[in-house]
């Protein structure tokens, strides 16, 4: 085991090959100059735009037309109760829904006994469609009378 005292002292440091020290402190330094550049413009720009806006024609000195409330309904629970009504009862009747084809509307109890004894219809079979073969010219290369002859 080497004796700690023999190994070769070494100086304590950061490794000047990794950072240049004098660029990062250059490089913080232009940064804050740039900041105080750009804030002193900011600066006399607001300065500038607030002298103008001393000096702006006042906007227009009309009072506003009063509009009207919007229309609420006045009585909730009235109308609601309604339109409940209104709903239970088509649910319940029947009509028709176009007389010409044939559709008419059922109270909805009766369609769903109609479902559970009946099940879901199922869709008519449509015609499959019909595919034409068409003639597939031969896929093998033409063999030459002379390559044949030679051989």
């Amino acid at each position: 085991m080497p004796n700690v005292s023999e190994a070769p002292h070494h100086r304590e440091s950061h490794e000047e090959r990794d950072i240049n020290v004098r660029r990062v402190a250059l490089l913080g330094g232009v940064l804050i100059v740039s900041l105080v550049v750009i804030l002193g413009l900011m600066g006399g720009l607001m300065a500038i735009f607030l002298a103008d806006a001393g000096e702006l024609p006042p906007g227009p000195t009309t009072t506003p037309v009063p509009t009207a409330p919007p229309g609420l309904q006045a009585v909730l629970s009235a109308e609601w109760g309604a339109l409940q009504a209104t709903q239970e009862a088509r649910l319940q009747e029947y009509s028709w829904v176009s007389e010409d084809a044939g559709v008419a509307h059922i109270p909805i109890d009766r369609a769903m006994a109609l479902l559970l004894a009946n099940g879901l219809p199922t869709p008519a079979p449509t015609a499959a469609p019909t595919v034409t073969p068409t003639a597939v010219p031969d896929a093998t290369p033409n063999a030459s009378p002379t390559s044949e002859a030679g051989s």
